[in-house]
């Protein structure tokens, strides 16, 4: 069994950790903040709209604010990649009355900000950007107060749920947010962390406005990722050679482990035990041991809440005996990459049987004549630009025993900076063993 030590703090718990030390009004010290350039991307927006804040190494510490409005930046803000820093800080501005701009790398401008800009003009700010999409560079002009707005999420979108909550801080009455499908929900539980009340029933989430100022600084350390561990879920489970793999202090949080449940109904061998909290997040103990997979039909309402981890599953579909069908997941034809038509050329690649369709895949899984699971067609494999495309073809390619390269790393740094570092580690182990 080997025991990976290196994991990389969780880059949504991150995002908003930060975005909620800005506003509140007493210090933070966030311990084991994100080194993914996404997140740092977050920490130096806030820099320039004149949040006293330091990153050293892994540790955030944030100065109380000494001022409800922000400073309006003399320059458009770039937030590179990330499109959660985007829309979660357009969230915040909307309740900011000053004009800033937001911009990022051409990936990011082609991901559209509409269905943020829509919900928080009727609160009340103003969202320029082009055409009907919104595409970046975005420019916004925040109003105070906000007004109160009741909006039903659809689709499903954890991103424009916490830009709504976050701009409810500064309404003048309830935002009341209709979820038909759950999202994943680290927004409320900070909040509820920080001294603001969030209340969902009934498939209704409700924030109070005037919250703002009853935001209390944060004292936490940020779980590791588990869209992160889920790579190395699946290289315990395909690697017969290693014995399994052990991750500790990974976050648990239920609306992010979908990935777990849809793995043991494919017949793996996954374990997760909670064994303490963070500012609200379950954080525990996961385990994969080698397992024979199966195909299965991942059930609609499962897919908001594993669509992170949608490109690694593929591979393991590619390995799995059977029919793996995957559909309801339009939102990844809106990622870093049209992710749909990324992971159908990635599996073909390793010699999987897929077909693309508008809102998912169907893959049929090849087991090879030599046993191994997965077979490289090729030596090199295009990325995309995506982080998560390229480590799942690099997570393949450890499965397979074969050398292969891909066409940019530097996207990994997105989100896993030490992804590289991991794979050292297992060989590490496996060298010993």
């Amino acid at each position: 069994m080997i025991r990976l030590t290196s994991l990389v703090p969780d880059k949504s718990i991150s995002h908003r950790a930060a975005l909620l030390a800005a506003l509140s009004k007493s210090d933070s010290r966030i311990d084991n903040f994100s080194p993914a350039g996404d997140c740092l991307k977050t920490v130096k927006a806030l820099q320039d709209l004149g949040c006293p804040m330091q990153m050293d190494r892994c540790v955030l510490t944030v100065a109380a604010r000494t001022s409800e409005i922000f400073a309006a930046p003399s320059s458009p803000i770039d937030l590179g990649n990330s499109g959660t820093g985007m829309r979660l800080l357009l969230g915040v501005l909307a309740g900011q009355p000053i004009r800033a701009t937001l911009t990022g790398d051409d990936s990011l401008k082609s991901r559209p900000m509409d269905r943020v800009a829509k919900p928080l003009g009727e609160m009340g700010a103003r969202i320029e950007g082009t055409g009907d999409r919104v595409l970046a560079p975005v420019t916004i002009t925040g109003a105070r107060p906000l007004k109160p707005i009741r909006w039903r999420l659809e689709p499903a979108s954890a991103q424009v749920k916490s830009a709504i909550l976050l701009a409810g801080l500064y309404a003048d009455g309830e935002t009341v947010i209709e979820e038909p499908v759950a999202t994943r929900d680290h927004t409320e539980r900070m909040l509820t962390a920080a001294g603001v009340g969030v209340t969902r029933a009934g498939g209704e989430i409700r924030l109070r406005g005037g919250a703002s100022a009853r935001l209390q600084g944060l004292q936490m350390r940020v779980p590791d990722d588990f869209s992160a561990a889920a790579f190395f879920i699946a290289l315990g489970l395909l690697a017969d050679r290693m014995g399994g793999i052990e991750m500790h202090h990974v976050g648990l949080n239920p609306t992010r482990t979908a990935f777990l449940d849809t793995v043991r109904l494919m017949g793996g061998n996954v374990t997760a035990q909670v064994t303490g909290e963070e500012a609200g997040e379950p954080v525990g103990i996961v385990t994969a041991r080698p397992s024979d997979l199966r195909g299965i039909e991942v059930p609609v309402e499962w897919v908001p809440n594993l669509i992170d981890e949608i490109p690694i599953l593929s591979i393991l579909a590619a390995a799995a005996s059977g029919r793996t069908v995957v559909r309801g997941a339009r939102e990844l034809r809106v990622k870093e990459s049209d992710r749909i038509k990324s992971i159908v050329q990635m599996v073909a690649g390793f010699s999987g049987s897929v077909e693309e369709r508008e809102d998912g895949f169907e893959i049929t899984g090849r087991v090879s004549a030599s046993g191994a699971p997965l077979v490289a067609k090729f030596a090199r494999f295009p990325t995309f630009a995506d982080h998560r495309i390229a480590m799942s073809v690099l997570i393949a390619a450890e499965t397979a025993g074969q050398a292969v390269t891909v066409d940019n790393t530097d996207c990994i740094n997105t989100s896993f900076p030490g992804f590289f570092d991991c794979l050292g580690e297992i060989h590490v182990q496996c060298d010993r063993h």
